[in-house]
Formats: C-alpha cells, structure tokens, sequence
C-alpha cells in the first residue's frame, strides 16, 4: 500500500512505480544491455552544422527552415546551414520509470495558462514535487502558484504534471537535484531484480556512474547468485566511465589546462583501464604518451631556445636583446603550452635541420614568430630584432596612461629602420598591425585566482559614476594565452547574478566571464549609456585579460535577453555572436535586424512566453529566410524563464564562431547615437530624423527609421565603395587588412570619389585607438574624414 502522508495542507500518497508499464527486461538482457555503454538507437536525426555544433532530435522541415525536436525543446535553423543529417543516428530509447502522483482533492482538468511570465520555483522536495509561481501577463502583481509533480522521470528529461489542476510538461533531467532523483528510483521494492537492473542503466544513461556501482552493488549483495554477472556489469560501468573521463581530460587540455595539471587524474584513468577492454585501454595509454610527449617537448623546446638565445648572444641568458621575451616564452610552455605550441612551428621545423642549425637563424626565427606571428616568422636576426624593437614601442604606447608617453612611442615607430635587401625601410603598417596582435597583458596587471571573482573598475573612466565589472578566469588561465569570453548582462541587477549560472561551464570549457554592474540603470531603457558601460567594460578587459577578441560574446536573459539583444544588433562588428535567453525583440531591434548578416544570433525562448508565436518566432523566422545566421530555441510548455539548462548548448554554439575582422564587404543600419561604428566606418552625424532617443521610439521601432550604410572593399583597385542614407557626416578609418598602405587609396561615397591619395600611417592615430579599445584585431592606421 502506498504511504499516506500530509504536505501543503491537504492528504497527498507517497509516489510509487507503474511497474505494469515498465518495459520487463531478463536478467540476461539486462546485463548485456549493461554491456554496451550506449543506449538502444531509436529513429530520430541528428544534424550536424558547418559551424561544429549538433542537434538531436525528431527532424522537422518548413521549407529551407529545418529543426529538431528532442521533446523537451525544437531547435530551428535554416537548412543550408547544415553540414550533414544522419537520419536515425541521434537519440536513443532511454530507460524511463513513471510515478504514480496524488491530486489535490479539489483537482480540476483546468488548461494550463497560454502565457507564463515572472516564472519562479522553489526547490524540488523528496516525492518529485515543487511549487512554481508565475504571474498573469496584464497583472505581474498578481502572484498564482502551482504544485508540480514528476509523472516520469528519464535520464535526459522528465515529465511533470500539475496536483491541483491537469498541467502538463517537462524539465530537463539535470535540472532536478541528483538526490531526488536517486531517492525516487530507492523507492523500487528491493524483490524487483530487473527494474533495480533498469535503475542502473538509466545510470548510465545519466552518466551518474558513482550512481551506477552503487546501485550494482546493492544487487550483487541482495543477489548473489547474479554475482558473476554484475562483475562483467561492473567492469562496464567503469569502461563507461574511463571513458568520459578521457573525453573530460582531452576536453580540458584542448581548453588550455597546463598538461602537469591533469597528469594525475589521467593517470587514475590509465589504472583502471587496464582491467578494462583492450580499446579503452589502447586509449588511455596512448593518451598518457601523447600527455608526456607534450610535456617533453615542451621541456625540449625550452632548452633548445634557451640554447639558440645564448649561441646567438655573446653574454649569459640575461644578456642582450630578447632576453625578457626568451623568459616570457619559457613561462609560456610552462603554464600555456596548448595557446602557444603554433607559434613554434618555424623554430622547431629549423630545429631538425639535419645540415646543422646556427643559433641566430634559430633565435631568429623564434624571437619573430613570438613578437610578430607566424607570418612575420624569419632567419634573418637583424630583421627580428627590428620587429622585437616594434613590438616594444607598440607595447608602450599601448599601455601609455598619458598623452606625451604615447607620442613618445609614436615618435620611436615613425624612427624604426626595419633591415631589406634595397637599405633600411620604415615599419609597413601591415607588420604593426600582425605586431599588435601578440601583445598579451603586462605580468603586473591583477589578475583573478581561477574560478573566484574579481572587480575591476575601468581605468581612466571620465564618468562620475565609475563603471566596474565582474570577471573570474578559467582554471590553466596565464596572461601569455588567449581565451574566449562571454560578456553577461543583468540590468537593474547583480554581476553575481548575471555570471553565475555561467561560471561552471565556463571553467570547464576555458572561457572568460566578464559581468558589468548595471545596478543603477534599473529596468533596461535602450539608451546609449548604458550600451557605454558594457562597452567601457569590454574595452578594459580586452586590456586587462589575455582575451581573443575575436571570440568575445555577449548573453542575457529575461531583462538582460533584451539587452543583449539590442547590444548585439547595435555594435555587431565588436562581437562573434549574441545569445538571447527569454528577450523581447523591442525598441531598436526591429529597425536592426539586418545587422544580423554582421552578428549571429542565439535566440531561446519558451513556448509560453509572451508574444513568442505572434511576434518573436516569426521575427527569428525570417532572419533565417534571409540566410542570416540565427538559431533558435523554443522550449516546450514553459514561459518566461532563465533556461539555465541551456547553457552547455550555448557554448556548444559558441565554440564554432568567430568574428569576421578580414570581411569584404558589409551592410549596416544605426539610429541611435552611439551605435555608429562599423568595420572602421563611423557614423559622425545623422541627417535629421535617421536618430531617435529610447523614449521617442515605439515599443516595437514602427516609428524608427535608421540611417544605412553599405560598403564594398576591393583589394585590387585598392579601393572602398561607401553607399549611405541618412547620415551627414562619417569618418573612414582604414586598416591594412583591407587596404595596401604601399599604394594610392581610393574612398567612393555614393559612385563619386571622395578621397583618392596616398595612405600615410598615423602612428599616434594607430596607438590611440589601439590604447582606447584593446582591440589587438582591428587596428586603423589613416583617417579620412567624409563631410
């Protein structure tokens, strides 16, 4: 019988089994099961994108809009964007158990609302249970709450069902507390052999393997006669497990973890793989050598160039120029191996000359690779130590707090005499923008401990109110590497609150996470101060941080959806990507969303949401009809809500893009000051009307209309075609990654020349900008100013 007991005021029964429709499986079946680490396949696709990220799910098709829907969430992306789609290679027929649930005395078969918002949840209780509240769209003061109850509970999803009134849905498995979970499953009467041998597999389906030997082992004890049997289990609990140990080892040292940090851990793994099948045991030997391989070349590598730097100088290791960059390179194969390896493809391919190697080719060839990059790699010494004095000037200037500092380092580049074959040259314009992209924060900058937050208030801010932000770093993070990051937004809210549910992925896979405090805007208000203080914090961190700038996101949910929505949209060519959680498309971001073609788009939104079929599908809809790069997420059954289950996805998606700095050609819109920048184009005036302040536009833009601008880069004429509407007065900043400063410049606005001349390097333009922004990527040279 099941228990009775009270909970919320009213009689409730302890949930219990539907054994009846439990799938029964033999002993024998069970243990083979058991046997193969991966669950039964079942039909569902799995879509694979050119971007790297996969989808799983029952495929669905709308013309070139595809998607898959997993049962808890439909993934929806345009077709073409697929690199290939395995029919019946995705999901599996997971094991599932279903409770039995009281209802509340006064149950109704009531509809579940049609919108949720201000969706709120306390924590699950022992039976599967918990209360959500949510609040009626026109009256948000209003406060309804619900009893949820787990009706069946997967290793990948669950299903849930209302106790007052018939309200059906789901969550995400790993969404529910581990120990709820596990103490549901406990409830199995301990005579029911083969549902207990059920519990295990959904174990391992979960991959809650701890889980997994527990629950075995409780079976050889209460059947012994099944001992032999469970040890062959045991023995493929632990493969599995072996296994996604690899995976998370291989996982962390691509994301940069030093090799000496996992060497332990990989070790453990080697151990217990030597009972295990030869392929796993192949795999974690093979694992361990390529560790220690890495390892001693790293070792190696460091004692050749220490013995190239002391051949080619005639003091000891701290003698001569380079002496501070053979340091900084040591440190980096040190703490960094993995962010730096590449540069040293030059020196170790000289390295095994068999005709012999002469210390100063080598030295040479480490020294401009290290301070220029691959492309600037070469045997001639004197060239390098050139490219060394630049990339020393170009370091001052931009870490110069001072105006006269700064034209002192302008002044030493414009005096540099860089070696050729014809006599001495100046600096090209091309190799200090290649310089500029190794400069790596100073060793004396503060930095976080790894995963503890710091704050940092932006330096030289001009603002009464000093903006500050929130950053934590991954484990293995050293200033010489470079990492991602993703910039979080919470306005009228915590940085705490915004980085948090980011944090754990975040460190797993080697990202930055950097939290602006937006406290004092409350409520988002689209206005242009509070786009300056994300952007006033971006610009200081990509300063302060060993930061890819070309892998910087930003995200926000519910209010900070919004917002990073409309902050994507507005300043498109800073970012890889936007990902939206429970945002409105509002305000601006109709007007913007051509701006999509620059930046991809990540949109999740629960089906329940306001205005999410009327208005927000749609609008994602037609992004991806136009070929724009835009996901989206639509939860089944839910509202307004955080999604937090969603980020691996995210990062998922992240992981495959990156900011186009080389792009050929771009067509933008701007109709609010301070979104005016793109790819060095920079909107100095609107005509009249093509600018409105927040509070004069529309709710939803009707009553906004942007000013345009197009423009095409043609590297064989040496040329920009500039078309535009709306605007009265623009600056064009030209950078050698569109323009060949040894040749005459040509700028066209509208089909007449505008400019035509000699592109002259401005290097005090160049370190201001690049002191301004910490944008390593792109970098300008020459202004010219288009009235």
């Amino acid at each position: 019988m099941p228990i009775r007991l009270k909970l919320n005021g009213f009689a409730m029964n302890d949930p219990f089994f539907h054994t009846a429709v439990a799938r029964r499986l033999t002993c024998a079946a069970v243990t083979a099961a058991l046997l193969a680490a991966l669950p039964i396949q079942a039909r569902a696709d799995r879509f694979t994108m050119k971007t790297g990220e996969s989808y799983v799910g029952h495929a669905e098709r709308d013309g070139v809009i595809a998607g898959a829907f997993d049962g808890v969430k439909r993934t929806l992306f345009r077709f073409t964007r697929v690199e290939k789609q395995d029919a019946g290679a995705g999901s599996a027929a997971w094991e599932s158990f279903r409770l039995i649930q009281p209802k509340k005395g006064s149950f109704t078969a009531g509809q579940m609302p049609g919108v949720l918002v201000g969706v709120t949840s306390e924590p699950w209780d022992e039976f599967g249970r918990r209360i959500i509240r949510f609040s009626p769209p026109r009256n948000a003061a209003k406060i309804n709450q619900v009893t949820q109850a787990l009706i069946e509970i997967g290793p990948k999803a669950s299903k849930l069902r209302g106790v007052e009134s018939y309200w059906t849905g789901q969550v995400t498995t790993s969404q529910i507390p581990r120990p709820v979970i596990v103490g549901l499953l406990n409830r199995i009467p301990p005579e029911e052999k083969d549902e207990r041998l059920r519990v295990v597999r959904f174990y391992l389906q979960a991959n809650w393997y701890p889980e997994a030997r527990a629950a075995l082992a409780a079976l050889k004890k209460d059947f012994p006669e099944l001992a032999e049997n469970l040890a062959t289990a045991e023995r493929g609990v632990l493969e599995a497990e072996v296994t996604a140990s690899l995976d998370d080892i291989a996982a962390r040292l691509a994301a940069g973890h030093p090799p000496a940090s996992v060497k332990p851990e990989l070790a453990e793994a080697v151990k217990s793989a030597q009972t295990l099948s030869d392929v796993v045991k192949t795999r974690a030997t093979e694992a361990m050598d390529q560790l220690e391989a890495a390892i001693s070349n790293g070792t190696r590598r460091q004692r050749e160039l220490q013995s190239a730097f002391d051949g080619s100088h005639s003091g000891g290791s701290g003698a001569g120029p380079g002496a501070k960059h053979l340091a900084a390179m040591i440190e980096a194969l040190e703490y960094c191996p993995a962010k730096v390896e590449a540069l040293f493809e030059p020196f170790d391919q000289y390295a095994r000359n068999p005709d012999g190697v002469d210390p100063k080719k080598a030295w040479a060839l480490a020294l401009s690779a290290w301070v220029g990059g691959i492309s600037l790699a070469t045997e001639d010494i004197a060239l390098a130590l050139a490219f060394a004095d630049a990339f020393e000037a170009i370091e001052k200037g931009a870490r110069a707090t001072g105006t006269d500092d700064r034209a002192a380092a302008a002044s030493t580049m414009q005096s540099l005499l860089i070696p050729a074959m014809g006599g001495d040259r100046p600096l090209f314009a091309a190799e200090a923008q290649k310089i500029a992209e190794r400069l790596r924060p100073s060793s004396k900058m503060i930095v976080p401990v790894p995963g503890k937050p710091l704050i940092y208030r932006v330096e030289n801010d001009v603002n009464v109110v000093h903006s500050e932000y929130r950053i934590t770093v991954p484990p293995g993070y050293h200033r010489l590497g470079q990492y991602p990051a993703i910039v979080v937004l919470n306005p009228g809210g915590t940085p705490d609150v915004a980085a948090e549910p980011w944090q754990e992925e975040a460190a797993r896979r080697g990202w930055i996470v950097i939290a602006p405090d937006l406290q004092d805007s409350g409520a988002y208000h689209f206005t242009p101060s509070e786009h300056a203080t994300v952007t006033l914090c971006l610009h200081d961190a990509l300063k302060r941080l060993a930061i890819d700038p070309d892998r910087v996101f930003v995200a926000g949910a519910l209010g900070g959806g919004d917002m990073a929505w409309d902050y994507a949209l507005a300043h498109p060519d800073s970012l890889a990507g936007g990902v939206v959680i429970s945002g409105l498309p509002a305000k601006y971001v109709p007007a913007y969303r051509s701006n999509n073609q620059i930046v991809p788009l990540y949109i999740v939104e629960g089906e329940l949401a306001p205005g999410e079929k009327p208005v927000i599908m749609p609008f994602v809809k037609g992004q991806m009809l136009k070929n724009w790069d835009a996901t989206y997420v639509q939860y089944n059954k839910r509202g307004l809500e955080m999604f937090p289950e969603e980020i691996p996805a995210v990062f998922d998606w992240m992981q495959g893009r990156r900011r186009p700095v080389d792009t050929e050609e771009f067509s933008a819109v701007s109709g609010r000051e301070g979104d005016q920048r793109f790819y060095g184009l920079v909107i100095r005036e609107f005509s009249e009307g093509q600018s409105m302040t927040p509070e004069s536009v529309d709710p939803m833009g009707e009553n906004l209309n942007p000013a345009t601008i197009k423009a095409r880069f043609l590297p064989a004429s040496n040329q920009v075609q500039i078309m535009s509407k709306g605007v009265k007065a623009m600056d064009v900043w030209l950078s050698p990654r569109q323009f060949d400063f040894s040749k005459k410049v040509e700028i066209k606005l509208g089909g007449r020349t505008r400019f035509k001349g000699d592109a002259v390097a401005s290097w005090s333009d160049f370190l201001e900008d690049l002191s301004a922004r910490g944008d390593t990527r792109q970098t300008y040279f020459m202004k010219a100013e288009l009235r």
